[in-house]
């Protein structure tokens, strides 16, 4: 009888044992409003701390949108900036260009009619300069009929004591020619009913700058 009381007072202090075993490794329930209350702070810290790391985040990759487009608007205003720039500098180049070009047109213009005064009171070379004009302005006639060739008196008086009609093979049936004092001694001007070629020296320096300005 004695035995079979202190087998059940072991099994009896073995179940408390494990009772209180179980009872320290679980973990005690929330139940006080206090604990509740203080779980739910924790909770809500916890979720503070994402909610900051993720508004960083995305501030972090605002900043760099922002700082991505403010540089995108940089290097456009550059990119025009220096566009402007170019093409004022081409335009200024050109200005130069043309300056220089029309200064030294002049100068040629000037220099040209210098020499041709010389040449033209040279007696031994206005003759020749004065068939020269005459026979350029024929090449470019395409119908002969009715031709007026105009001369300055000095040139007309030439032309008729050489018989330049004759020499240079010229028909004089349909040839009115005529003295004009605008021209120049040396020039001419030969008309017929569609066309006026302008043989005067002038126009045809106009023509060969014309020429060169295009050519450049």
């Amino acid at each position: 009888m004695h035995l079979i009381n202190f087998v059940e007072e072991l099994h009896f202090n073995d179940s408390i044992d494990n009772d209180e075993k179980q009872s320290k490794t679980k973990k005690a329930p929330i139940t006080s409003d206090t604990e509740l209350l203080y779980t739910k702070i924790d909770l809500l810290e916890k979720e503070m701390i994402v909610a900051k790391e993720e508004a960083y985040k995305i501030g972090i990759q605002d900043c760099e949108i922002n700082h991505s487009h403010e540089k995108e608007i940089i290097i456009s205003d550059l990119r025009n900036e220096f566009a402007g720039l170019i093409k004022n500098l081409n335009q200024q180049y050109k200005e130069s260009i043309e300056t220089v070009f029309t200064k030294v047109s002049d100068m040629g213009v000037t220099l040209a009619n210098n020499i041709l005064d010389h040449e033209i009171s040279n007696p031994d070379k206005i003759e020749e300069i004065l068939k020269n004009q005459i026979s350029k302005a024929y090449a470019k006639v395409v119908d002969e009929d009715e031709l007026v060739l105009r001369l300055n008196p000095s040139s007309m008086n030439l032309f008729e004591k050489h018989n330049m009609l004759a020499e240079m093979d010229l028909s004089s049936e349909k040839l009115k020619i005529i003295t004009d004092d605008n021209l120049r001694h040396g020039e001419c001007m030969l008309e017929n009913i569609i066309h006026v070629i302008d043989g005067r020296f002038t126009t045809q320096l106009m023509n060969l700058i014309k020429a060169i300005e295009i050519s450049s």
